[in-house]
């Protein structure tokens, strides 16, 4: 098939895809070399010299904003209105390949100069009165000027005092003092310890606009819950035992991806889940867990590692959204004495991406969670929680860390005490175990006799035998 030689070298595509990613991610801008004539629509050089504009001021990039410095620079041009705009960013499919779109434009830039060039230059050559030792001279000067274009702008350098005179934008939360909104943040902590169900709990809170982990949800909104890591089943059980326990029916703003291969370190499978982000509007976004979503690296690899957290912040920045990892502690780190950040598992990188960590500690349904790590605030002060289960409801209730957790038998041995107190008579280890499972507590028969024998080796207990039969009371 014959080369089309009728227009030169451009791509559209990619230049409304590379405004459409500056829109939803400004921040981006200062990394991308483009200048506006590298763009092959006049309108598209227009916006983006107005962002361009923007950004060297230090305001900040939006289609309203954008629109106003195209007019006060006399631009205003028909077809380029907040319509088009908001066509842009719809069709972008993620802000995240905004330097591959770069580089094509750039790309089609340069061959556009060079058409430009080698046209010059037969002119020249058939030009007989032309120095071709001047022309050639020029000729190179002008092809090395093409391959070495600079980044538009130069870099912007301030005095310490002008840096002092930026005013400090005061940061947005998800909850309160913990999760910033749009910030990443990981749970980490050994199997069993609770990080799930605190998770799937504070993206209930989030979709309800409910207290989440005891605190206020100060951006509630959709969330959507990744999960590559439990069975499908099991989360419908969990689910339904957390909307039991909060005495609430199932919201239409909590939305699941269950078992779908997901590579952080994918652009294509980034795009994907941004794709699902938007369809959701998801405020919040919890990935379960981050073993599942490294696309078979080595989460202990510094550079797999920060392509992973490269993908999530290119995410959240597009989408505004909040990214909560669920992830695991060293095995070395299920103890107190462990660093709180070493004690995180795999590279380094990893803790270093996050706005926040945290730190899960517990067992038996009893724990702390402590912040490792906030970018935006001192350290918040660790808190305990209790997770309890009857099987048909699941509460999580909120309190002060203790320095040690307790286990499920001392959690036993303290309602046992409470409902042998309130017992009219001495009562048998199956009516014990019933009045605990009535408050909340799941119990099994090897708990409860452990508790009672505590008890009794304590001199708490009087206890009574009757065939084979025993039965326990408080002693007086």
């Amino acid at each position: 098939m014959p080369q089309d030689f009728s227009e030169p070298p451009h791509s559209i595509e990619s230049e409304r895809a590379l405004v459409g990613a500056v829109l939803l991610a400004p921040e981006l801008l200062p990394g991308l070399a483009v200048n506006p004539t590298d763009f092959y629509l006049l309108r598209h050089r227009w916006l983006w010299e107005a962002c361009q504009t923007l950004a060297a001021n230090g305001g900040q990039i939006d289609q309203m904003l954008v629109l106003d410095e195209l007019e006060r620079q006399g631009r205003v041009k028909e077809g380029c209105d907040f319509s088009y705009l908001t066509e842009l960013i719809r069709q972008t499919p993620t802000a995240f390949n905004a330097p591959t779109y770069a580089a094509r434009v750039k790309e089609t830039a340069k061959r556009r100069r060079l058409i430009t060039i080698a046209g010059d230059i037969a002119k020249a050559a058939f030009d007989r009165k032309t120095d071709i030792t001047e022309a050639i001279a020029e000729s190179t000067q002008r092809l090395t000027a093409t391959m070495e274009a600079p980044t538009p702008g130069g870099l912007r350098v301030l005095s310490l005092a002008e840096l002092l005179a930026l005013q400090a934008e005061s940061v947005d939360w998800l909850l309160a003092d913990l999760i910033p909104a749009g910030g990443l943040a990981i749970l980490a902590g050994m199997p069993a310890s609770g990080k799930t169900f605190l998770a799937l709990d504070l993206a209930l809170a989030v979709a309800t606009g409910q207290r989440g982990w005891g605190r206020e949800i100060t951006a509630s909104g959709p969330a959507l819950y990744v999960d590559n890591e439990n069975a499908p089943q099991l989360l419908v059980n969990r689910m339904r035992a957390l909307l039991a326990g909060r005495n609430i029916t199932a919201p239409d703003s909590l939305h699941f991806v269950p078992g779908q291969p997901i590579s952080l370190a994918d652009a294509g499978s980034v795009s994907e889940l941004g794709g699902a982000v938007s369809a959701t509007d998801a405020r919040l976004v919890v990935l379960d867990s981050l073993v599942r979503f490294m696309g078979g690296a080595d989460e202990n690899d510094a550079a797999a590692a920060a392509r992973a957290m490269g993908g999530l912040r290119s995410l959240a920045n597009a989408h505004g959204c909040s990214v909560l990892v669920v992830h695991h502690l060293r095995k070395s780190g299920a103890t107190s004495t462990a660093t709180a950040l070493e004690a995180v598992r795999g590279s380094g990188d990893l803790v270093a991406a996050m706005d926040s960590v945290f730190i899960v500690r517990g067992a038996d349904g009893q724990g702390n969670l402590t912040t490792a790590k906030s970018r935006w605030l001192e350290t918040p002060a660790p808190f305990g929680f209790a997770i309890a289960s009857n099987g048909a409801a699941t509460t999580i209730t909120i309190g002060d860390a203790t320095g040690s957790v307790k286990s499920k038998t001392r959690l036993v041995v303290e309602a046992t005490r409470e409902i042998l107190k309130k017992s009219a008579g001495a009562l048998t280890r199956r009516e014990i175990q019933s009045l605990l499972e009535s408050e909340g507590i799941e119990a099994s028969d090897r708990t409860v006799v452990s508790a009672l024998a505590t008890m009794r080796h304590g001199g708490q207990l009087r206890v009574e035998k009757s065939g084979r039969t025993y039965t326990y009371e408080m002693a007086r």
